[in-house]
């Protein structure tokens, strides 16, 4: 059973420790509609207020941005996969609001991805952030297994918001992928494989308008 908390969305200044005591789950925002600027909305409140929304969240207390609106009517691929990653990498209950008996098999396959959905399942509970806003591009990272130590694996969101494709060339570095062991880079949504990267590596992504690319950066683990 979970207790889901609805105040926090009518009140000016949330309490969030207090609220985090009790509810599991808790609203911040508008009611999500059908919408590719529903969605965005929604993502911006997130990503502005990162710094009060995302400090009391972990295992059993989470932020509830509402529901999935995949497979309904007026979202393209692309888009949906920004709300899946989106979602999964703050992360968020993956509530459905859909009807599963006349959902389009790419729809479908966007919500089941096995690999997207263990982002959002991470033991580990954190949240994810944007560390990175410019020229509609975003890039946001959350800490995942497996660790050691000293580092943990990251999931790796690149988000394109514009109406083209964009290109990014990013060092994975720059991420916070530092350790010397390396990583094994693969792309969730493609299931394109990097391969074993250092931390001085570059990657060069093309990410195609409104839509996303999203990585597991792996910690190779000795």
């Amino acid at each position: 059973m979970s207790n889901t908390c609805l105040s926090t969305f009518f009140l000016f200044k949330p309490d969030y420790q207090l609220v985090s005591r009790h509810c599991n789950l808790w609203r911040n925002f508008h009611d999500i509609q059908d919408s590719w600027e529903s969605i965005v909305a929604i993502i911006d409140f997130f990503g502005d207020n990162q710094e009060v929304l995302t400090a009391h969240v972990g295992p059993g207390r989470w932020i509830d941005p509402d529901m999935l609106m995949i497979g309904n009517f007026h979202l393209t691929p692309g888009q949906a996969r920004v709300q899946m990653a989106v979602w999964s990498i703050l992360p968020a209950p993956l509530l459905m609001s859909n009807d599963l008996r006349s959902i389009k098999p790419v729809f479908k396959n966007i919500l089941l991805n096995p690999k997207v959905i263990s982002i959002n399942q991470d033991p580990l509970g954190f949240s994810g952030r944007v560390i990175y806003k410019n020229n509609n591009l975003e890039i946001w990272t959350k800490p995942i297994l497996p660790s050691n130590q000293e580092e943990t694996s990251l999931a790796v969101l690149f988000l394109n918001r514009s109406e083209f494709t964009k290109i990014s060339k990013i060092v994975l570095k720059e991420l916070g992928l530092r350790s010397p062991n390396g990583y094994f880079v693969l792309s969730v949504f493609s299931d394109k494989r990097y391969g074993f990267l250092l931390p001085n590596a570059t990657l060069a992504l093309h990410i195609a308008a409104m839509d996303v690319i999203m990585l597991k950066c792996e910690l190779i683990v000795k």
